[in-house]
């Protein structure tokens, strides 16, 4: 699934304003970010992060999104009768689709989870794979409800094998010879010469940021080999406002849009094109 246009009508900060996210990556960035996040959330039905923002009686969400080759209208409008006090429509051309967010996404709660790279999560991403392992051995319960029972799938156990054995050490901070290494229990970590427990802010979020899109790079090979298309887009809360500025962010951003997904990036930082150098992939938004 893949969003196209996006318009906001007094929602938030935003007195009605339209947005094209013809980019493989969109920043939003500004005091407004929030209430982007918050709207996207929303129409796209997120079941992971419980928006803070809330439609007001004259708000109106809308967004054109594209899934298999097909044309979708979304739209949020304020209810006084819902428990979340909107209702989420979903029409493919003129016909209104009751399933709603269904008619969207068929993902299971784990993989909507894993599109979200926020500081502090429930699980970090560093240990997913390990957390997999365990789930597929000793949760079995627990870890085929949240995969909707694809984690004891043939398919799903194999492929797990195989990114793990297959993965390839990646650089972390090449000017301080940091990698980023997976070991055979599903860990990522950060090597240089031996392992560091000593790592600084950036380097442990770039350690997680860098094991998110692995993650993800791994769901991806489970929704291909199941047939599957239509994956959730990828956000990413807290990278640009935890990392050095000196970091240059295009690269990073480059490799998220590499997985094939949407990428939406969130930032306080005005200033964040500057951090971004020469890269027609990536289209910022100043709120």
């Amino acid at each position: 699934m893949t969003l196209t246009k996006l318009t906001l009508e007094h929602f938030g900060r935003i007195g009605c304003q339209r947005f094209a996210l013809d980019s493989p990556v969109t920043v939003f960035a500004g005091e407004g970010r929030e209430d982007m996040l918050a709207a996207l959330n929303l129409l796209t039905g997120s079941r992971c992060i419980q928006p803070q923002v809330r439609l007001a009686r004259e708000s109106r969400l809308a967004a054109d999104a594209v899934r298999d080759e097909e044309d979708y209208a979304i739209e949020a409008r304020y209810s006084d009768e819902a428990p979340e006090h909107y209702l989420l429509s979903v029409r493919r051309g003129t016909r209104e689709l009751p399933q709603g967010r269904a008619a969207l996404f068929s993902e299971s709660i784990e993989e909507e989870a894993c599109s979200y790279f926020m500081r502090e999560t429930e699980f970090p991403f560093s240990e997913t794979f390990a957390r997999y392992i365990k789930g597929i051995r000793e949760e079995r319960e627990i870890f085929s409800e949240r995969t909707d029972g694809a984690g004891f799938s043939s398919t799903f156990r194999r492929l797990l094998r195989e990114h793990i054995r297959s993965f390839e050490p990646q650089p972390v901070r090449l000017q301080k010879r940091l990698y980023l290494t997976l070991d055979a229990r599903g860990n990522f970590t950060a090597r240089d010469a031996q392992p560091r427990r000593d790592l600084s802010t950036t380097e442990r979020t770039l350690l997680e940021y860098l094991s998110f899109l692995e993650v993800n790079r791994f769901w991806n090979d489970v929704h291909l080999a199941m047939g599957r298309t239509d994956a959730h887009p990828l956000f990413v809360l807290s990278l640009a406002d935890v990392i050095d500025e000196c970091i240059d962010l295009a690269p990073l951003l480059k490799k998220a849009a590499a997985l094939g997904r949407q990428v939406f990036v969130f930032s306080r930082d005005k200033k964040i094109a500057e951090r971004i150098r020469g890269s027609e992939q990536i289209k910022i938004y100043l709120l």
